[in-house]
């Protein structure tokens, strides 16, 4: 496309769709198909790739481990700090904890609420 045709386009176009067959890229935020070799977005902008923190590979961003090392790419989308107890770290169990734990707090809201009995002082 020359500079020309570029100019010509108005700024509020609809982005031309990706071919199946050229492999896009899934963009996570707008659900649009990218080219491969685009770092962002066509639509929205977004990041298309994330970079591992631990090999330094660059994996697409809807990816959740790295396709070189295997590490996570995201390792707050779980809770899945290093400093949380082993057993926590399954999905079922942390649902399990954090479903008793509102259950106490809820418990805990409605005792305090509950009206005080009344004290004759006779």
């Amino acid at each position: 496309m020359s500079d020309s045709e570029a100019h010509n386009e108005p700024a509020n176009a609809v982005p031309k769709p990706v071919e199946a067959s050229a492999n896009p890229v899934h963009c996570a935020k707008c659900f649009q198909f990218n080219p491969r070799e685009a770092d962002r977005c066509i639509a929205c902008g977004a990041h298309l790739w994330v970079k591992c923190r631990k090999c330094g590979k660059k994996n697409v961003r809807t990816a959740s481990r790295c396709v070189k090392c295997i590490a996570d790419l995201h390792p707050l989308a779980f809770l899945a700090l290093p400093g949380l107890p082993r057993w926590f770290r399954n999905r079922k169990r942390k649902r399990l904890v954090s479903v008793l734990g509102l259950l106490l707090l809820a418990a805990a809201v409605v005792l305090v609420s509950l009206p005080k009995p009344l004290n004759p002082t006779t």
